[in-house]
């Protein structure tokens, strides 16, 4: 029987969370943040877990990519939204937080609070070889976790829905080197260019004129005083 409190794309019971799935009929919700003052205690996190087709190949590359988006009915978001490889199905006795270092967070690892939109997360990873399960959540304890309040009311705590998770070898798909659009701003605005796509590292900015900007990073900020073309290697 449908439920009385959950679906697609009302989430929350009476009417609180609304959210369209990113594709599809469903998508998957849990905690990566309870206030540690309420009845639960610290470190609160729930995961998702999922077993891979095949097991990973060692020293292959692979693209990774999942969609969230923050619940809108609780009132924290916090960053640390991330993937986690492993070779095993990881069994918790508790409800704490796993502290492993995720294999994918998003670049720059911000704080999510978009609950409208469907955030991507994406990156490349090198395979150590027999990686079978692909985890979803906050890894990290509460001390090395940012959170903020982006509105007073609600649940205490930031509940992220998941969609869309994929794993791909790279040799079946063509990753393109990506400079970003056109943009046109204010003089002393800032812009971003490029991707935000973690873990690729051989890349390299320069201007027209031949000037190096950065190395290494998919994408960043810019400030230029005249019309300026960015050239990615």
């Amino acid at each position: 029987m449908p439920s009385t409190c959950c679906g697609v794309p009302i989430n929350v019971a009476n009417g609180y969370g609304f959210q369209y799935a990113h594709s599809g009929k469903a998508f998957i919700c849990i905690y990566c943040y309870y206030d540690s003052t309420k009845s639960f205690g610290k470190n609160v996190r729930d995961y998702i877990v999922g077993k891979l087709m095949s097991n990973l190949v060692s020293d292959k590359l692979y693209y990774l990519e999942f969609f969230t988006n923050k619940m809108d009915y609780y009132n924290k978001a916090n960053n640390n939204i991330g993937l986690l490889l492993s070779d095993t199905d990881i069994v918790r006795n508790s409800r704490e937080a796993l502290n492993i270092p995720p294999t994918l967070l998003p670049y720059g690892n911000p704080v999510i609070t978009d609950s409208v939109n469907w955030t991507k997360v994406s990156g490349v990873y090198r395979a150590h070889g027999g990686e079978q399960y692909v985890l979803l959540g906050n890894f990290l304890p509460d001390s090395l976790t940012t959170v903020v309040q982006v509105h007073p009311g609600g649940y205490e705590q930031a509940t992220y829905s998941f969609d869309d998770v994929s794993v791909i070898p790279l040799d079946s798909l063509v990753l393109k080197a990506d400079a970003g659009r056109d943009t046109t701003i204010y003089k002393g605005d800032s812009a971003w260019i490029g991707s935000r796509i973690s873990g690729i590292t051989d890349m390299h900015w320069r201007t027209s004129a031949g000037g190096v900007v950065a190395d290494s990073v998919p994408g960043l900020w810019v400030k230029p005083t005249t019309t300026t073309t960015y050239i990615l290697d």
